[in-house]
């Protein structure tokens, strides 16, 4: 008996101290995703060629931009901004209740070591009667100074 019980606390030590590995490295690991996601999404959100689709306010700020937690969704907390405003998430239905002129769709974010793709739509005019979109595609590389875009494709639809 005493035997098992031995047998038992050292499995179960064996199991804390391999969990406590593990929790450890993937945390990090995490931070990591998670750091560069939010670059990723910055860059995407930050396209010279999306800013003059971006609605205005009569004043001529931005309105704030929305992204739609649907199909890739992200951390409400990954903290992207643009111009200084925080990016709100809204789930799809969110959007349609919301009456808000435009928001980003993102269909595929693909994060690998050293290299991103993404794909996203940037829809906008919603008030107007006839929605309008910008379709876009990236390829992204990491370097030392952080996340640059490789290649940009758009497309208005």
């Amino acid at each position: 008996m005493k035997n098992i019980l031995v047998v038992l606390f050292l499995c179960s030590f064996v199991k804390d101290i391999f969990g406590f590995v593990n929790t450890n490295r993937t945390e990090s690991h995490f931070k990591t995703i998670n750091a560069d996601s939010a670059s990723v999404l910055q860059k995407c959100i930050d396209l010279v060629e999306l800013q003059p689709f971006y609605p205005k306010n009569p004043d001529s700020s931005y309105e704030k931009l929305y992204v739609m937690q649907h199909g890739v969704s992200f951390p409400v907390s990954i903290g992207v901004a643009h111009l200084g405003k925080p990016i709100s998430f809204l789930d799809k239905e969110q959007i349609k209740r919301s009456g808000i002129n435009a928001y980003f769709y993102f269909h595929e974010f693909r994060l690998e070591k050293d290299a991103a793709k993404v794909d996203y739509v940037f829809n906008y005019d919603l008030s107007a009667g006839t929605p309008k979109m910008q379709v876009v595609s990236l390829l992204l590389a990491k370097t030392s100074q952080g996340w640059i875009i490789t290649e940009s494709n758009m497309e208005a639809k």
